[in-house]
């Protein structure tokens, strides 16, 4: 995050047996309860944050890529899937999450879950 930005990043290293993956996003907000989260290319996932009384809901709203300045939407959930995520606070530092992508041929194609911890929280901004 930064002084004259809305956007957030989050550098997440998940730690396997016998390996690593770090994972680094940007979030921007696209108005009320909506973001797009890019990852590495500019594909982005925009979802929307719902609190359903016990906890955050992430509901699908497509897919977009943005190339040369320019956000556009694109088709792949007929690919790919939807994406839906369910996170839930455990304590000041501490969150449960489960996030999965289901096709609506195939099924779940990709998930992960657990219970995370941040550990470091790093922001450009002094204030």
């Amino acid at each position: 995050s930064g002084r004259d930005s809305r956007a957030f990043h989050i550098d997440r290293t998940f730690r396997f047996p016998g390996r690593v993956e770090r994972f680094r996003s940007r979030m921007e907000p696209t108005g009320g309860n909506e973001l797009i989260e890019f990852m590495r290319f500019g594909l982005g996932w925009k979802t929307a944050y719902v609190w359903n009384g016990r906890q955050v809901e992430l509901q699908h709203r497509g897919y977009v890529w943005r190339i040369w300045g320019v956000t556009l939407p694109v088709p792949l959930s007929v690919l790919l899937g939807k994406g839906e995520a369910e996170e839930e606070v455990v304590s000041v530092n501490t969150f449960r999450m489960h996030t999965h992508v289901r096709h609506f041929l195939f099924g779940t194609v990709f998930e992960y879950g657990g219970e995370f911890t941040v550990r470091e929280i790093l922001c450009n901004n002094p204030s």
